[in-house]
C-alpha cells in the first residue's frame, strides 16, 4: 500500500487506490426503480447497514474509555461517534486480512505499523505498557491497544497528507499542533485522514492541487471553517464523470470510473462520515453540530454511476 512520501504524482490516486488494502463493502446489483447503477455505494444506505454494528461497538466500555482518553490527543474536537465511524468497514476486533498488509482488528491496522509501534516509547508513555502479541491471540481482546494504535495511525496519515499538501513539514494544524495550540480539528481533517489512511498521503493533495488555487489554502487549514471542501471536491468529480462517461476518463490526470478510482474515493470517505453521523443521531445527538454537509443526492447518484455495481 502506498503511504506517505512527498511530491505531486499525476497518477497517484489510481496507483494508491488500486493498491489500497482496506476492505470494500458488499457488491450491489442494479435495483428496481429509479435508483442508478451503483446506488449501493450511497453513503446514507451504507451507514444504515452498519448502524447496529457501530452502536454495539460504541457501547463497549473499553472502546468508549479509549476514545474518551485518546481521541482528544489525536483528533482534538472530533466527536467520538466520528472516531467510531473510522471502523465502519470492519466486522469486529478479530477481523484479519491477508497480503500485502495483513491488517488486523477493528481499525484494520497493517502489520508493519503494529510491529513498529506496539512497544515504542510513545506507546509506553501513553499506555504505561507495551501492546503485546500484535500478531497473535492477545490482540483480539485488547480493545485499548487496538483503538489506541488505530487512532494514532489515522492521525499519522492525516499529518503526512497535510505535509505533502503544504510541500513539507510546516507549522500547519496537524494533530499535535492542534493539541499544543488548543485548536479543534474540522471535518476536512477527518476526510483527509480517511483518504490518507486507506489510499496514501499524496492522494488528496494531488486532487486538491488540481482543483484550483482556491482550494489549496483552505485545504491547508485542518481547523478552519471550510466544511464544504469535500462537497466541492465531490461535485467537481461528479460533474467530470457525467461529462466524460468513458470508462478510461480521467479527472486532473487520475481515473474517475470504477471501483477504487476517484468517484469511489469520494463516496468511501462519506460512507464513514455518514456512519459516524447516524451513530450520533441515535446515541450522541449533542455531537451532530460538528458534522459536515451531506452530499446532495444528485452528486451521490452521479458518483455511484461512475463507480458502477
Amino acid at each position: 500500500m502506498s503511504r506517505g512520501g512527498g511530491g505531486e504524482l499525476v497518477g497517484l490516486l489510481l496507483a494508491a487506490l488500486m493498491a489500497a488494502g482496506s476492505r470494500p463493502g458488499g457488491r450491489s446489483t442494479r435495483p428496481q426503480g429509479s435508483r442508478p447503477l451503483g446506488s449501493g455505494h450511497d453513503p446514507k444506505a451504507y451507514a444504515r447497514s452498519k448502524l447496529a454494528t457501530l452502536r454495539a461497538r460504541f457501547a463497549r466500555q473499553a472502546v468508549r474509555q479509549t476514545l474518551e482518553r485518546f481521541g482528544p490527543q489525536f483528533f482534538p474536537g472530533v466527536p467520538t461517534t466520528m472516531l467510531v465511524g473510522f471502523s465502519a468497514s470492519s466486522v469486529g476486533p478479530r477481523e484479519q486480512g491477508g497480503p500485502p498488509d495483513y491488517v488486523r482488528g477493528e481499525l484494520g491496522l497493517e502489520r508493519t505499523y503494529r510491529r513498529a509501534h506496539a512497544a515504542d516509547q510513545r506507546t509506553r508513555d501513553d499506555l504505561h505498557r507495551s501492546i503485546a502479541d500484535v500478531d497473535g491471540a492477545a490482540w483480539w481482546d485488547d480493545a485499548e491497544g487496538q483503538w489506541y494504535l488505530g487512532l494514532r495511525r489515522y492521525a499519522d496519515a492525516m499529518d503526512s497528507a497535510a505535509h505533502v499538501l503544504s510541500g513539507g513539514p510546516t507549522a500547519i494544524p496537524t494533530s499535535r499542533y492542534a493539541v499544543e495550540n488548543n485548536l479543534r480539528l474540522a471535518p476536512w481533517s477527518v476526510q483527509n485522514a480517511i483518504t490518507a489512511y486507506s489510499s496514501g498521503a499524496g492522494v488528496l493533495p494531488t486532487l486538491a492541487r488540481r482543483m484550483g488555487s482556491d482550494l489549496v489554502p483552505a485545504s491547508l487549514d485542518l481547523t478552519g471553517q471550510s466544511p464544504d471542501l469535500w462537497l466541492r471536491l465531490s461535485n467537481a468529480v461528479a460533474a467530470n464523470a457525467q461529462q466524460h462517461p468513458q470508462p478510461t476518463a480521467t479527472f486532473h490526470g487520475v481515473r474517475i470510473h470504477g471501483r477504487w478510482q476517484a468517484a469511489h474515493a469520494c463516496l468511501r470517505v462519506m460512507q464513514r462520515v455518514e456512519s459516524g453521523r447516524l451513530l450520533a443521531e441515535h446515541d450522541a445527538a449533542e455531537q451532530l453540530g460538528w458534522y459536515p454537509p451531506e452530499l446532495p443526492q444528485t452528486i451521490v447518484d452521479a458518483l455511484s454511476v461512475a463507480v458502477g455495481s
